[in-house]
């Protein structure tokens, strides 16, 4: 019996196959599958219900979004043969939220110092826009990694050359992927 991760895109198989090695557990790269994002489609469905079916173990890991429960039952909707499936929902499978949200806590402490500079810049942006009650499409916490990465690797980071290994950049023990490291220990051998 076989274990099958689906992740909802490429930034998140990258994390998941990067943190599945720091926390010593070694499956092959095609263990984990992004789906283009959390809209389980009826042939992705087929998919995952064969992989089932074969008697590999499902594990699901999306975003909780704004409503983890919401995210939860539209999965579950979608899945209703797989009862043995196990979910995970970033950040932390109890708050809503994103992989993003995730990335962000573990930036090191030393290295931080760049978020304070893009919440400057975002109250700076707002009060533009209050100022002239024009609408903006403010940074998201995608733009803020980009950027963390890009500048302390010197090269355009996109979401799948991030290296989650470099202890430099991000902080693999942290206490907030205590309740990640808890399921993928409870789920794979």
């Amino acid at each position: 019996m076989g274990v099958q991760i689906y992740v909802e895109g490429k930034a998140d198989q990258r994390f998941i196959e990067d943190y599945l090695i720091h926390i010593g557990k070694i499956v092959p790269k095609s263990t984990v599958n992004q789906c283009n994002g959390n809209g389980l489609t009826e042939p992705l469905a087929a998919k995952i219900k064969e992989e089932h079916k074969a008697g590999n173990k499902i594990i699901i890991i999306f975003d909780a979004d704004s409503n983890r429960l919401t995210s939860l039952s539209n999965i579950q909707r979608k899945l209703p043969s797989l009862s043995g499936a196990d979910i995970f929902l970033f950040p932390n499978n109890h708050d809503t939220g994103t992989l993003e949200n995730l990335l962000l806590k573990l930036i090191p402490t030393p290295k931080s110092d760049i978020l304070n500079c893009f919440e400057s810049l975002i109250q700076c942006f707002r009060g533009t826009i209050s100022a002239k009650n024009n609408e903006l499409t403010l940074p998201d916490n995608k733009i803020k990694l980009y950027t963390y990465t890009s500048i302390h690797t010197g090269e355009k980071a996109n979401e799948t050359a991030r290296n989650y290994l470099n202890p430099n950049l991000w902080d693999l023990n942290n206490s907030y992927l205590d309740p990640l490291k808890t399921f993928l220990d409870s789920n794979i051998p």
